[in-house]
């Protein structure tokens, strides 16, 4: 094939996100959610710029005031509202509205064809009709609109798929799980030989790894990859473990091992399996329902590895499992329990553009 998926890892030349608005999902914790929104963009500024897509710019002001940060903004670009240089790469503004903050499963799925990005864009639609997408659908599509990825191909897609789906380790396998990519309320038109066969084609894989354990208590997305099992560089899986007999997880999640031990690459050699430390339950603040908490939810972006703080006894084991995982980066810990609350973290809210050499993406400024 001449186009492929490139592993997070890939050297990235953007990561996008979606800011908070009041009135969204979050409700009154609409402000303590933006704050560590923006604390998250700060940190991943440290190593990559940011696009964020912006539907409530008065909440947007108001905390990045709060911050009390030092605003020096970029010279007048038509494709973009505002720029901040704040930090040390880049913090580029675009007002797009949208339905949610979730821009791992409606942002671009860029691969690499011929040597350029092609941005694929498929349908989102709200994890299986379960809430409104709309807006968030037509993210991609509006960044395209506005010349924001105007160096890559752009395909729209007429395919239900989710960037927390799917997770490529670089070298034609992707792993994904079945209770996800086979729900009824996604590609139902399609049996699962013919999604199979479109995954294969348009990502530019030779195969599919599917789990079929290890769902997570109360995740609205039907058991995305990314709270589960992720590729990293050498052959790698890196998997949230569950080592308590007394956890209702801990049936599921030993299958999960087991059938992960299974999995073998292109070349038909097992993955070197690297477990996750389990953390103590995390309780919504609102409704006292367990969260779907998971060290698995990080993201890799150029020279780190930024992972959700979730349990103070288990936080260093997992830093240590990740400084493992990836030896030539910089595991920061992060807060996250404000964006937890609604199901979701760090790898949820982020979704990594990579750097194609003689292919700008964003433009420079």
């Amino acid at each position: 094939m001449n186009h492929h998926l490139p592993p997070e890892w890939h050297p990235q030349q953007v990561v996008l996100l979606s800011f908070p608005r009041r009135g969204g999902d979050y409700g009154e914790l609409s402000i303590p959610t933006a704050r560590q929104h923006l604390d998250l963009c700060a940190t991943i500024c440290q190593y990559t710029p940011v696009i964020l897509v912006l539907s409530d710019q008065k909440l947007f002001n108001q905390v990045w005031t709060e911050r009390n940060e030092k605003e020096v903004r970029g010279p007048e670009n038509i494709r973009f509202d505002r720029i901040i240089y704040a930090f040390r790469y880049p913090l580029y503004l675009v007002y797009l509205d949208t339905n949610d903050v979730w821009a791992r499963d409606f942002g671009p799925i860029t691969i690499i064809e011929n040597g350029r990005a092609t941005v694929c864009d498929f349908t989102f639609n709200g994890w299986g009709e379960k809430y409104p997408a709309e807006l968030d659908n037509a993210v991609t599509r509006g960044l395209v609109a506005r010349a924001i990825l105007y160096g890559a191909q752009y395909n729209p897609l007429p395919l239900v798929l989710e960037g927390g789906s799917i997770e490529s380790d670089g070298a034609g396998t992707v792993m994904s799980t079945s209770k996800c990519l086979f729900h009824t309320r996604r590609n139902s038109h399609h049996s699962r030989e013919e999604l199979i066969m479109l995954l294969k084609r348009f990502l530019g894989i030779r195969q599919l790894l599917l789990l079929d354990y290890g769902h997570l208590e109360n995740d609205d997305t039907d058991g995305h990859i990314d709270t589960l099992a992720r590729f990293a560089p050498g052959n790698v899986i890196v998997y949230q473990a569950c080592d308590d007999p007394d956890d209702e997880h801990y049936n599921e999640f030993q299958r999960m091992a087991q059938q992960l031990a299974t999995f073998k690459n292109t070349e038909g050699v097992n993955y070197e399996l690297l477990p996750l430390p389990w953390p103590s339950p995390v309780y919504s603040q609102e409704d006292r329902r367990r969260l779907p908490a998971s060290y698995a939810n990080f993201l890799i972006t150029n020279g780190a590895v930024i992972v959700p703080a979730i349990d103070k006894k288990s936080d260093p084991e997992a830093v240590a499992v990740l400084q493992r995982a990836f030896p030539d980066r910089s595991i920061v810990l992060q807060s996250a329990d404000f964006l937890l609350e609604q199901h979701g973290s760090i790898h949820c809210l982020t979704m990594q553009i990579p750097a194609i050499p003689g292919c700008p993406v964003v433009p420079s400024v």
